[in-house]
């Protein structure tokens, strides 16, 4: 699966590949315990280390699955900002929505191929196996440790990978290619209420099916019933936000520091100001932006503004949509962009600005 970044404060950072972090959830270790209960149940320490070794065998299966969306997704101008392991599966995480159909489509599309190719690597060796093995040996080749379970657990995994990823389920691969398919011929609004209202009649067919069969399957239709509908709230957010400019919303130049100004100065002024956010300005110039957060960090520091301010700062114009706004800031991880009108500098708008301005917009609709 792939989603907007969200936080992962409880996962764990185990490497990177590629500059891509791969980070694992708290929960995930419950999983390796389970697989070696069950594979050790029989008493035998070496099973039980099987299990825990076949468990992460497809897990890798599943971070090159990430790693497909993510690598098409670099390819297509988005950064990337992690790979999450879930005891669920995985998650490719990026900065930004993909908004793109065509972007959107590639990107869901190179997950499950990724999987069609590793049971094209594993079918010939699983093959050769299957035709060795009465039908007795093939369920013993199956519950004993070794290269026969380990390579016909791999191919049934990465068929039901590509197989469930490609269910017409938003947040998941197939949903995302519905939607993205269907967003070449209407408009984006109503190709996502399409797609992930079909996407919960099934996630809802799956869960009526969980329970009365199995308690798992019951577990993931209702996650992604309820993941679905934060889709449906980040479109009613955009929607808002498309309707409304930033000229409307910016905090035009409001205070300002000279890039001499002491950041002991700065942060007294700071701590009763309702700004988050403050220009640093000469001469009429705009020399760069200098946060709350920036100024508290060297309160204690003889240093002056000019040396804390950030100088490379994305820039807006005022006719711009908040959405768009949304987006840059986003993009550019800033807490802040300028706003910029005929070369001439005019105001800032803040992440807390978009934040009380869509607060104010869903209160008004409410």
């Amino acid at each position: 699966m792939s989603e907007q970044a969200t936080s992962s404060k409880w996962a764990w950072k185990i490497g990177s590949i590629h500059g891509i972090p791969l980070r694992v959830h708290a929960t995930f270790p419950l999983v390796l315990v389970w697989a070696a209960w069950e594979w050790g149940r029989g008493g035998s320490f070496v099973s039980a280390l099987y299990g825990v070794g076949l468990v992460l065998a497809l897990f890798v299966c599943v971070v090159l699955h990430e790693l497909g969306h993510a690598f098409v997704a670099r390819w297509r101008g988005i950064v990337v900002e992690e790979v999450l392991l879930l005891p669920l599966g995985g998650l490719a995480q990026f900065r930004t929505p993909l908004d793109n159909p065509r972007d959107e489509w590639l990107i869901a599309a190179a997950g499950p191929l990724v999987n069609l190719v590793l049971i094209g690597m594993l079918l010939p060796t699983a093959a050769l196996s299957l035709f060795s093995l009465t039908r007795f040996g093939l369920l013993e080749a199956l519950t004993t440790p070794g290269w026969q379970s380990l390579t016909f657990y791999l191919l049934i995994a990465n068929a039901l990978l590509a197989g469930f990823n490609l269910l017409p389920i938003f947040p998941m691969d197939g949903g995302r290619l519905l939607r993205a398919t269907l967003a070449f011929g209407l408009n984006y609004e109503r190709a996502t209420r399409i797609a992930v209202r079909l996407g919960q009649v099934a996630a809802a067919l799956m869960a009526v099916y969980g329970f009365f069969m199995n308690i798992w399957v019951l577990v993931i239709g209702v996650f992604l019933f309820f993941t679905a509908e934060q889709e449906m709230r980040r479109l009613s957010q955009r929607h808002l936000l498309d309707a409304v400019r930033v000229r409307n919303h910016m905090t035009h130049q409001g205070l300002t520091f000279p890039p001499s100004t002491p950041v002991r100065g700065a942060y007294l002024v700071a701590r009763t100001s309702l700004q988050s956010v403050w220009p640093v300005v000469e001469d009429g110039r705009l020399l760069g932006l200098v946060s709350r957060t920036a100024i508290e960090k060297a309160a204690n520091s003889v240093q002056t503004l000019a040396d804390i301010m950030q100088t490379a700062y994305p820039v807006l114009s005022p006719n711009d949509t908040l959405y768009r706004a949304q987006t840059v800031l986003a993009e550019s991880k800033s807490e802040a962009a300028a706003v910029i009108e005929n070369g001439v500098f005019v105001g800032i708008l803040s992440i807390h600005d978009l934040i009380h301005t869509l607060r104010q917009l869903e209160e008004s609709t409410t």
